[in-house]
């Protein structure tokens, strides 16, 4: 391999290592927003993700949307309609993968997630 190769490979490798490691939420972060949610009364769950995810950087607000959806509902699956609600206005553009995750852990909410979803979405537009 000539030189202006294995520079150009070399290169190619570091910055696709050094997008992955901007980019990511920590397993640590996601863990900890997931206990702050989880620890939370089912009433104030939604409040508290929806803080962590304002907080979080625009590259890691579906990481942490996910993560907060799914420690609330495994703590609180009763709180699906106002978790839900709260997450999917704090990280609209992450909304295929908060319902994937709601219908993940609640799978018998399908009709509970789908008017959940139509009503946050009728309320932005």
């Amino acid at each position: 391999m000539n030189s202006v190769k294995k520079l150009s490979l070399t290169i190619a490798v570091l910055s696709a290592f050094a997008v992955v490691s901007l980019n990511a939420a920590t397993a640590v972060e996601l863990e900890a927003a997931s206990k702050k949610v989880a620890a939370a009364k089912a009433v104030e769950a939604p409040a508290v993700a929806s803080k962590l995810i304002g907080k979080a950087s625009k590259e890691d607000k579906e990481s942490i949307a996910v993560a907060a959806l799914s420690a609330g509902l495994r703590s609180h699956p009763a709180s699906l309609t106002t978790l839900l609600s709260s997450v999917l206005k704090a990280a609209p553009e992450s909304t295929e993968a908060l319902v994937n995750t709601a219908l993940d852990i609640v799978p018998d909410a399908g009709l509970t997630v789908i008017r959940v979803v139509s009503e946050v979405n009728h309320a932005q537009s």
